[in-house]
């Protein structure tokens, strides 16, 4: 398993943003919709948006509201299609600052390829709770490009 990884800021910070935006997905009446605006700072005029991206063993709830659906097996085929997805929402011409996250629900993701996480994204799951397992191929990789991040995820192999 490789991991590239830098901090990304003030803990208690992103544990706020993260709360916000699973209580936005949560509120939200059409789960497929997929832009969720004021996430990080609406009146520095940076925009959001988001993906649910959920595991084969989510709780029903989180499963019925996620933008993408693992079925347990090389989850990072999914994953990886969050995240490209939101790297072509992010440079499509906002206005203000575009950033970006793909949010990975509780439950064990299935990985045995590579993830390249885009510039200007945010991979995050929750915390214990999202584990990210080498399905015995010793394929996992985590690879961030410049201004990405990650956050509160699991490894196991």
């Amino acid at each position: 398993m490789t991991l590239r990884s830098r901090s990304f800021g003030d803990e208690a910070a992103q544990e706020a943003a993260t709360d916000l935006l699973l209580r936005k997905f949560a509120a939200l009446e059409d789960p497929a919709a997929t832009f969720i605006s004021g996430v990080d700072s609406p009146e520095a005029g940076i925009t959001a948006h988001a993906f649910l991206v959920a595991a084969s063993n989510a709780e029903t709830a989180t499963r019925d509201r996620a933008h993408f659906l693992c079925n347990g097996t090389a989850d990072h085929v999914e994953i990886q299609a969050a995240l490209d997805s939101l790297a072509a929402k992010t440079a499509s011409g906002v206005t203000g600052t575009a950033r970006g996250t793909v949010v990975l629900s509780e439950g064990t993701f299935e990985i045995n390829g590579a993830i390249t996480i885009p510039s200007g994204c945010r991979l995050i799951g929750q915390g214990l709770g999202t584990i990210l397992y080498d399905a015995g191929s010793q394929n996992m990789e985590i690879i961030l490009s410049d201004d990405s991040e990650i956050g509160w995820l699991s490894f196991s192999d």
